[in-house]
């Protein structure tokens, strides 16, 4: 239970313009590009609807990065 008052959650923003975090962006895209190559191989070759979905959204996962860091 939260003790703020106005009901919403507090948010870590990402300035992508600091090279730290452009840095710690890209390291969470690649992470994210992995787990699509991981989770679409084996859940193509294992005929995996779970796999596959957990793929394409980490997939999606991996387009928000890119936007970020563009």
């Amino acid at each position: 239970m939260s003790t703020d008052t106005n009901n919403e959650e507090n948010e870590v923003q990402f300035d992508a313009s600091n090279k730290a975090e452009r840095k710690t962006l890209k390291q969470v895209l690649g992470i994210n590009m992995f787990q699509v190559a991981l989770a679409g191989t084996v859940g193509f070759i294992a005929n995996s609807t779970g796999l596959l979905g957990a793929a394409l959204d980490n997939f999606a996962d991996s387009a928000v990065y890119i936007v970020s860091l563009l």
